[in-house]
C-alpha cells in the first residue's frame, strides 16, 4: 500500500490562523515534567519535539491532535514530556504539515517518514496520538503493515481518536450536546480541510475500515461524552474480530482528549498508560 502523491492545498482562513495561535498558547502554559528533557530536533527530515526520560526503554512516535488543521508538536511538548515519564520511553512528537495548506497525504507522509527514521534506530517504536493524531497513528500502522517496507509498531496508543472521516457514527448525533470540546461541525471542517476531494472511505484516512489483521497490542482511551465514542468502539470491535489484543478504557462523564491537558491531575490515566507500556516492553 503506497501513499498517493502530495497534492496542493489552499490557504488557511484567518479564523483558523488565529485559532492555531490560541491552541498553541493554551498548551504551552502547561508544565513540563521535571525529569524529562525536551528539545526540538529533525527526525526523518521532519521537525519534531523529542522528550527524553532518563534511561528510556523504547520510543514512541506521537501524532498530536487538532483536527489535522491546528496545534503543533511544540504545543504538545508538555503533555508528551509526561507521557515520556509515564512510559519511560523517548517520545518523538511529529510537526506534521497541517491542512488546508497541506491536504492528505502530507501529514501521513510526515508521520511515515518520522516513524521510519525512529524504527531504523532499533526495534519498532510504539505509535500514539490523540484526536486526528490518533487517526494518523492508526493510519501509519495500516501503512506499516500493508506497505511491506516498515516494521510494525510494537504497540498503539489511541486517545479520543478520529478514525472514520465518513462521520456517520451514531455518537456524532447522540453526543452532540455533551461534547463541548470537539463538535460534529468541527469534525466536518477537519475532514473537509484534510480530504479536499480524497475519498473518506480510504483506509488510510479512515483506518476503522482497514484490514486490521496484524495490528499490535492497542490501548484505546475515550470518554463517554464525546462524539468520537463510536469510532473508537468500532475499531475495538474490528480488532477483536481479527484476534488482536485491544484494551479499551472508557472514562465516564469525560470530554474529548480530557487528560491531555494538566496531565499531572490524572493519575488513573497515567497508571493505565504506564501498565500498557510495561506490557509492550516487558523485559526493559
Amino acid at each position: 500500500m503506497e501513499l498517493p502523491p502530495i497534492r496542493p492545498g489552499r490557504p488557511a482562513p484567518q479564523t483558523l490562523i488565529d485559532q492555531r495561535a490560541r491552541s498553541v498558547a493554551n498548551r504551552l502554559a502547561d508544565t513540563v515534567h521535571p525529569d524529562v528533557t525536551v528539545a526540538q530536533e529533525e527526525v526523518g527530515g521532519v521537525s519534531c519535539v523529542v522528550c527524553r526520560p532518563a534511561a528510556p526503554r523504547g520510543a514512541i512516535v506521537y501524532l498530536h491532535g487538532g483536527g489535522f488543521r491546528t496545534s503543533s508538536a511544540v504545543a504538545y511538548g508538555p503533555f508528551c514530556s509526561h507521557l515520556a515519564a509515564w512510559t519511560r520511553a523517548t517520545v518523538v512528537a511529529v510537526e506534521f504539515r497541517l491542512a488546508p495548506e497541506h491536504p492528505f497525504p502530507a501529514g501521513l507522509t510526515d508521520a511515515r517518514d518520522v516513524y521510519a527514521a525512529v524504527a531504523g534506530q532499533g526495534a519498532g517504536p510504539m505509535l500514539a496520538g490523540d484526536s486526528a493524531g490518533g487517526g494518523l497513528a492508526a493510519s501509519t500502522t495500516v501503512l506499516a503493515l500493508r506497505g511491506g517496507k516498515l516494521p510494525p509498531p510494537v504497540g498503539l496508543l489511541l486517545i479520543s481518536s478520529l478514525l472514520d472521516l465518513r462521520l456517520t457514527a451514531a455518537s456524532m448525533r447522540s453526543r452532540a450536546e455533551t461534547d463541548k470540546i470537539f463538535s460534529a461541525a468541527q469534525a466536518a471542517e477537519a475532514a473537509e480541510f484534510y480530504l479536499q476531494g480524497a475519498p473518506a472511505d480510504d483506509p488510510l484516512v479512515s483506518p476503522v475500515l482497514a484490514d486490521l489483521t496484524g495490528f499490535p497490542p492497542t490501548l484505546m482511551m475515550v470518554g463517554t461524552e464525546e462524539i468520537l465514542l463510536d469510532d473508537n468502539l468500532a475499531l475495538a470491535r474490528g480488532l477483536a474480530h481479527v484476534g488482536a489484543q485491544a484494551d479499551v478504557h472508557i472514562s465516564p462523564k469525560s470530554q474529548h482528549i480530557w487528560f491531555t491537558r494538566g496531565s499531572t491531575a490524572y493519575p488513573a490515566e497515567a497508571l493505565i498508560i504506564s501498565r500498557f507500556a510495561d506490557r509492550v516492553w516487558p523485559d526493559a
